[in-house]
This record gives C-alpha cells, sequence and structure tokens, in this order.
C-alpha cells in the first residue's frame, strides 16, 4: 500500500526519525539551505508520509558523523559563547522572504565533569529541544544572541510565559511582563547603567538590586 502523499500527513515517528538522523549524519554534501531546514523540526510538519520517507531514506545513505555526540563550543577567539539560558532569536538572514523566528536553549558543561568547558545548544520545538551541531548555524545564533543577551532572555519568558533563565513557569503577574522570575531577574550580571535602565523599564525590581 503507498504510502499517504496528502501534504502534513507525516506521522509523530517520522518526524522523531528525521531529527534523529540529521543530528546523527554527516549532512556535507547538502547545501546550506538544506542543512538550515533539517535544523528546525517545524518544517517537517508540512511533508506528506511519502515525502518525509524519502527524507528519511537519503538520511540513511548519509555517513554517520565522525565527532563525539556534544561538540566542544567554539573557541573564544571564533565565537564568545553566551551565558546558559533561553533565548528567543529573530534571525533576518536564513530566509529571503522575512525573519526566522526560533527559541533556543544554551546549557554549560557541569564543572567537574566530562564536559566541564562546554556548552551545547539546542533548538526548541514544541516542548522538545534538539541539538544544534552545524558549526556555522552555532556561531551564527551566538552572535544574535551576544548582541543583546538580555533582551533575547526577556523576549523568550515574554513569549512563552517560561522564566528566559530557568525556564520555570512564570504565575506572577509581574515577572510575565518582564519574562523572568524574580531570583533569576537578580542574577542578571550587567553595568550599573543596565540594571537602571532594566529598573526604570520594570524589568528588575528595586529590591532585587537593592
Amino acid at each position: 500500500m503507498p504510502l499517504d502523499q496528502t501534504p502534513g500527513s507525516v506521522t509523530g515517528p517520522q518526524k522523531w526519525k528525521i531529527g534523529k538522523l540529521a543530528n546523527e549524519r554527516d549532512l556535507s554534501q547538502l547545501n546550506e539551505e538544506q542543512r538550515s531546514w533539517l535544523q528546525h523540526p517545524d518544517n517537517y510538519n508540512v511533508l506528506s508520509k511519502a515525502k518525509a520517507s524519502e527524507i528519511i531514506g537519503l538520511l540513511l545513505e548519509a555517513p554517520m558523523l565522525q565527532t563525539q555526540p556534544h561538540e566542544k563550543s567554539p573557541q573564544a577567539s571564533e565565537v564568545d559563547s553566551p551565558d546558559a539560558g533561553y533565548y528567543f532569536i529573530a534571525d533576518d538572514d536564513t530566509r529571503a522572504d522575512g525573519k526566522t523566528e526560533s527559541f533556543y536553549r544554551v546549557q554549560k558543561g557541569k564543572p567537574g565533569t566530562r564536559w566541564e568547558g562546554y556548552t551545547f545548544l539546542a533548538i526548541q520545538a514544541s516542548d522538545d529541544f534538539y541539538a544544534v551541531k552545524d558549526s556555522t548555524r552555532r556561531a551564527r545564533v551566538f552572535e544574535l544572541i551576544n548582541r543583546d543577551p538580555i533582551n533575547q532572555m526577556n523576549e523568550y519568558g515574554l513569549k512563552l510565559g517560561r522564566c528566559g533563565m530557568c525556564n520555570r513557569t512564570l504565575t506572577d503577574r509581574h515577572s510575565r511582563l518582564r519574562g523572568l522570575g524574580p531570583i533569576c531577574a537578580g542574577k542578571i550580571e550587567a553595568s550599573p547603567d543596565q540594571i537602571d535602565l532594566l529598573t526604570q523599564l520594570g524589568l528588575i525590581d528595586e529590591e532585587v538590586t537593592a
């Protein structure tokens, strides 16, 4: 029986398989647009079952990555990795018809473990996170975050109702308005001028910064 060719008929297991293979396989034979498409799981939703099956077959033919599952972050000379947290990014360099809006998680390896000194980047799709291993894409996301990390973190919280630092649900009205919980807001490392501006905007409580 042929697979359903109706657009959007892709199944959950097929989407999971495509995402898994995209992270495990060497995609160097694909162009930048194709690699970028695979790194955004929301794109899979428009596939038909037949097309999803075709993509899975092509990915299975690609060789496995020879690197370790977790890649060390680029050296500081290449790009400074941002602090751990959750960020909203609107990138106008990835689409010709407008900005690509995405949510990302940045994690740091725990000190004293084999992962110390490593930075992990993942893109969010619904409640799931998918590792971003393409070095070009990682560098681009880190560059965008570093332009205004506090605002990017705040935007994540404002749009999803979850703290941009710890990702806990924001239940307090003031916390939802600033995108950060009061404790996390007090942990933000900012210059005196930035703290004064954030306090005026209501993003940080005066009692927290006191």
